[in-house]
């Protein structure tokens, strides 16, 4: 019996009259709950379901979200996985924006401020051994323990700073850090897995979306929340901890779809077929198999993720000092840049094509450099023209980077755990640095030092997204391109081989 979700590409001849071999049967029509899947001698065949009952919508409904063949069963995985980074981006934010109050606070100067962010991200390096421990023990179990840590993390953050404790905030920043890369890696590991070809800009588009939603309403709300608490820096933290908990929350749903009766019955015939014909490598052998192409992309990585974060985290002080802005409409201006990554999946359904991904990929490396000579410069004397060239050039680069990489394998997808995990490790080590030096940089020479070195990076970056171009010229990148007519959809509504299954995203 073949069992098709696509009712389009099915060619249904009826149920119960002649149930030979040919026979194909829908879902739909189905009462596969009561069905002897065993084989078991006796069993009867299934039967054609009377006329619905609310019960059985009821169970219908609850099938369309159990059963990893189904669309809506991707989508809402796809959701729940995307609302992992914007509680936490949140806070973070909301941290950077509060530097002057918690140096204050703490007395400490930026310098010591930066080691929130510095130290915190060299945790992210673990990222590349984390990899391993993601394919052994399976994302849902990963995500549902980094969710957990990272709400005990930002309470800890906030009881820190609340009893004036150094270590102590450093300490659950630390952990904050680690367990928010392992809930990155993870998110881009199952998307990879649940979207292929065209889909995938359109769906990493969602990703950085979501990540994007938490700065925004961490910058744009930081001094709006100040002021309603009266400028208790500590109250307003706690606001941000209420945010990180839906991201907890979403890493106990997705374990929660994964361990349903209909998941556990269909979920092992799908990653027999999945796994069919793929062998599986250990981290080091993943590694020996990384192009050059790939480790171009990971370098490209780190140096967008250490030129825009941490300047982003000292934007609302360096807008305070040296454009003479409140606290307000600075967090209010910057909060502009992450708003242009709203449009990532716009983005995403027009980048179809190798080609396409890379040539915009070096354009937002060069908004990037010009926006950072207008901060140099401090031309105009608006910042609010640069930070919407800046954010458009960490939109365009950061959605055509996450797509590219997969592709700078060059076919081998057996090494995209490994791949995805020393990405975030790349970016972990490059904004770790980034911050330590930024701090010093302003300690020593001020603010304007600090742009010219996120300059430097940036040219720098944009010589490695021009290789990249080269490569794709060249024929050396995966160029799975797709058709001008969109070919394949989000949807993914396709069907693997001769036997029938519908192609499934596994994301354990």
């Amino acid at each position: 019996i073949c069992v098709m979700e696509d009712e389009q590409q099915e060619n249904h001849e009826g149920v119960g009259g002649g149930g030979g071999p040919g026979t194909v049967l829908q879902l739909s029509d189905v009462d596969y709950q009561h069905f002897d899947w065993t084989g078991a001698s006796g069993a009867s065949a299934p039967t054609e379901r009377s006329t619905p009952t609310p019960r059985r919508r009821t169970r219908g409904v609850a099938t369309l979200l159990m059963d990893p063949r189904r669309n809506l069963h991707r989508y809402l995985v796809h959701f729940l996985v995307c609302l992992y980074i914007p509680g936490p981006y949140f806070m973070d934010a909301m941290v950077g924006a509060y530097k002057a109050q918690i140096c204050e606070r703490l007395q400490i100067d930026s310098t010591t401020f930066a080691t929130f962010f510095s130290i915190p991200n060299m945790a992210g390096i673990l990222c590349g051994p984390f990899g391993a421990v993601i394919s052994t023990y399976g994302a849902s179990r990963t995500s549902l323990l980094s969710g957990v840590f990272i709400m005990l993390s930002s309470m800890v953050v906030v009881v820190g700073l609340d009893r004036r404790a150094y270590y102590l905030v450093l300490l659950g920043r630390l952990v904050f850090w680690l367990t928010l890369y392992i809930m990155c890696t993870i998110q881009s590991v199952v998307v990879y897995k649940l979207f292929t070809k065209g889909a995938l800009p359109t769906a990493y588009g969602f990703v950085i979306l979501a990540c994007r939603v938490g700065g925004i309403l961490g910058y744009f709300a930081s001094g709006f929340v100040l002021d309603w608490v009266h400028g208790n820096v500590v109250s307003a933290l706690w606001v941000s901890v209420g945010f990180v908990s839906f991201a907890a929350i979403a890493t106990m749903l997705v374990p929660c779809l994964r361990s349903s009766e209909t998941a556990r019955l269909v979920r092992p015939l799908l990653e027999s077929e999945a796994s069919s014909g793929q062998a599986t490598l250990g981290m080091q052998q993943q590694l020996r198999r990384f192009p050059a192409s790939c480790w171009i992309m990971l370098a490209q990585i780190g140096l967008l993720y250490g030129a825009v974060f941490p300047f982003e985290a000292i934007a609302v002080d360096y807008f305070e000092k040296q454009w003479d802005l409140d606290p307000t409409s600075a967090g209010f201006i910057i909060s502009f840049a992450p708003s242009l990554a709203l449009f990532a999946p716009l983005y995403g359904k027009w980048m179809n094509t190798t080609r396409r991904l890379a040539v915009v990929n070096a354009s937002g490396w060069v908004c990037l450099a010009v926006s950072m000579m207008m901060f140099a410069i401090r031309f105009p004397r608006n910042p609010l023209y640069a930070v919407l060239i800046f954010g458009l050039g960490y939109a365009l680069s950061s959605t055509t980077a996450w797509v590219l990489l997969p592709r700078t394998l060059c076919g081998r997808t057996e090494c995209q755990t490994a791949a995805t995990a020393f990405a975030y490790a790349s970016l972990a080590l490059a904004q770790a640095l980034s911050n330590e030096i930024a701090g010093i940089l302003h300690d020593l020479l001020g603010y304007p030092s600090v742009c010219l070195m996120f300059l430097c990076m940036q040219v720098v970056g944009l010589s490695l997204a021009l290789k990249t171009l080269a490569a794709q010229r060249e024929g050396i990148l995966d160029a799975e391109d797709e058709d001008e007519d969109g070919g394949n959809d989000v949807s993914l509504d396709t069907v693997n081989g001769d036997n029938g299954l519908p192609e499934v995203g596994e994301y354990d």
